[in-house]
């Protein structure tokens, strides 16, 4: 998870979530990645809980998503879900779910 330069209290900001792939890794462009947002505690609310493939960019070495927070206070503020993809060699698929985190300043 990426987050961006700055944030403020009230208004919504999002993360990027970056798949890469390495080697002779690609990313499935057939399944259907999604990322889930946690619960949201700690004043961070999520508009679209949800971020589908259809929402995202994905290409054979990269998937990216916009994950759109909105946080109502100041200070630091913990955006979370997970991660569903599936990345592929020519004989092999993975199909995974990872959490990830990212702690973003708010102004």
């Amino acid at each position: 998870m990426q987050p961006a330069a700055s944030y403020r209290a009230g208004q919504q900001g999002s993360v990027e979530v970056v798949l890469s792939c390495k080697g002779d890794w690609h990313c499935n462009e057939k399944y259907p990645m999604k990322f889930t947002c946690d619960a949201p505690v700690g004043g961070v609310s999520y508009p679209q809980p949800v971020v589908r493939r259809d929402a995202m960019s994905i290409s054979a070495q990269r998937a990216t998503a916009r994950i759109p927070f909105v946080a109502s206070a100041a200070g630091p503020a913990r955006v979370s879900g997970k991660l569903s993809f599936s990345v592929c060699t020519e004989t092999q698929c993975v199909m995974e779910t990872r959490p990830l985190t990212a702690i973003v300043s708010v102004q």
